[in-house]
C-alpha cells in the first residue's frame, strides 16, 4: 500500500502540474486580450455600491468554503482538525476545477486526499459519497423552492432577452 501511494504521488510532482497551469493561464490571457473591449471596461463604474457587492461575493465564497470544512469535519467524525480540513477542501476545490466531471470530477481526488490524511479508504469513500448525497438533496429541495418563491419571469427572462436582441 505504501509503495502504491508513492507511485501515485510521482504523478503529482510540481513539474507535471506547473505546465498545465501555465498553459491554462496563457490561454486565459489570450482569450481575455483577444476580446477585450476598452469601452465596455471603462463603462464599469467602481463605486461603493459595486465594491460592496464584490466584497459580498468574496464573503460568500469564504462562507461556502467554511461550510465545506464543517461538513467534511462532521462527515469524518472530527478526524480532521480545522487546518487539515481547510487543506483538504482547497485541494478538493482545485482538483474539481482540473478534473472533468465525466470521470468523477474532484470526488476521486477527494477520496485520495482524505486517504492520504490517514482516514481509512472505506471511511473516505463514505464521507465523499455522503457529501455528494447531501449536495443532491440540497439541489432537489432548493431548486423547486426557488422556482416557486421567485416568479418564472424572474428566473427565465427569454422574452425580454429576445426583445433586447431585436433592438
Amino acid at each position: 500500500m505504501q509503495t502504491d501511494a508513492k507511485e501515485i504521488l510521482k504523478h503529482f510532482s510540481p513539474k507535471k502540474i506547473i505546465w498545465p497551469i501555465l498553459i491554462g493561464l496563457c490561454v486565459t490571457a489570450y482569450l481575455f486580450l483577444k476580446d477585450f473591449d476598452k469601452e465596455a471596461f471603462s463603462a464599469v463604474k467602481w463605486n461603493t455600491n459595486s465594491s460592496f457587492w464584490f466584497f459580498l461575493a468574496i464573503v460568500s465564497v469564504v462562507i461556502r468554503d467554511w461550510a465545506y470544512m464543517v461538513r467534511i469535519r462532521v462527515l469524518t467524525d472530527q478526524y480532521l482538525n480545522w487546518k487539515r480540513a481547510f487543506i483538504v477542501i482547497m485541494l478538493w476545490e482545485f482538483s474539481s476545477a482540473l478534473a472533468p466531471g465525466m470521470i468523477g470530477g474532484g470526488f476521486i481526488f477527494a477520496i485520495f486526499i482524505l486517504n492520504r490524511e490517514g482516514l481509512h479508504m472505506g471511511k473516505s469513500i463514505t464521507a465523499i459519497l455522503n457529501s455528494s448525497f447531501l449536495d443532491g438533496i440540497f439541489l432537489a429541495v432548493m431548486a423547486p423552492l426557488v422556482y416557486f418563491l421567485a416568479s418564472k419571469d424572474a428566473l427565465f427572462f427569454r422574452d425580454s432577452f429576445k426583445h433586447e436582441l431585436r433592438k
